[in-house]
């Protein structure tokens, strides 16, 4: 069998993934120190004042008022800490989801399995229509599989990892018009997986030329399961960039309207 169907499990990875160069680029270190030594000295500056001020009450004040100041003071120093942190994680995101780019061009290398194992991971959490989880994800790696590939699309761009994303119609949620919600639910799942490629330096791009029908024949998969779309991972060759207009966003008030 050149594919294999993805179950459900949960990767814990044994170290920080390096990402790539392009992700490293983009990533402002600079900031990111500010923003740690910035929170650094507002704690130390709390803990100054804190002793500054037992001492200076400390005749004046009950134990028990006291022990709540202290409290007080550690819950401020907690929150300071947590909102610092949570700027820093919001600085990334935005940084990752900037950078990450659709790749036409790949090395002839294979992704770690650990790398694979992480996007799965972060495609098996995507939210669903009712939590069904109706999404069915095969991993496309054999050279058998990866001509399979080849036969129903000419976009594989030389990628050594292909995963298949689709949804099981048996299983798929309807909405009262009758739409499926398998669609939607495929899409989410491997937007998510897209992301998590890029955060552990895998590139990636998504497809959609090819037969949904055809492919899912070719590839010899369930009558039930419909194909929603191919992600190419792998590593992009040396020169690749984005597309020129990879850049060129609308402003928010072109595309978001307040009802």
């Amino acid at each position: 069998m050149f594919c294999h169907e993805v179950a459900a499990f949960k990767f814990i990875p044994e170290g920080n993934v390096k990402s790539s160069k392009r992700t490293e680029t983009t990533f402002d270190e600079d900031r990111f120190y500010r923003i740690l030594a910035d929170a650094f000295y507002k704690i130390v500056l709390i803990l100054v004042l804190e002793y500054l001020l037992y001492l200076l009450l400390f005749y004046r004040l009950s134990r028990f008022a006291l022990q709540l100041f202290l409290q007080i003071s550690h819950k401020v120093c907690l929150i300071m800490m947590q909102l610092s942190i949570m700027e820093v994680y919001i600085m990334e995101f935005k940084e990752l989801a900037k950078a990450r780019f659709s790749c036409r061009k790949f090395i002839d290398k294979q992704i770690t399995k650990e790398q694979l194992q992480e996007i799965l991971e972060i495609g098996r959490i995507a939210p669903t229509a009712k939590n069904i989880q109706e999404q069915r994800i095969f991993v496309v790696q054999t050279p058998e599989g990866l001509a399979k590939i080849d036969e129903v699309t000419p976009c594989r761009y030389g990628a050594p990892t292909v995963l298949v994303v689709g949804y099981d119609k048996d299983e798929a949620y309807n909405y009262e018009d009758g739409t499926c919600g398998g669609m939607e639910d495929a899409t989410i799942v491997a937007t998510h997986m897209i992301l998590a490629a890029a955060n552990v330096g895998v590139d990636s791009c998504w497809l959609n030329r090819f037969n949904p029908s055809t492919a899912g024949k070719v590839l010899g998969l369930p009558d039930n399961v419909q194909v929603v779309m191919l992600l190419d991972l792998g590593y992009a060759a040396e020169g690749v960039v984005p597309a020129p207009k990879h850049d060129e966003k609308k402003p928010l008030e072109e595309t978001v309207k307040y009802l």
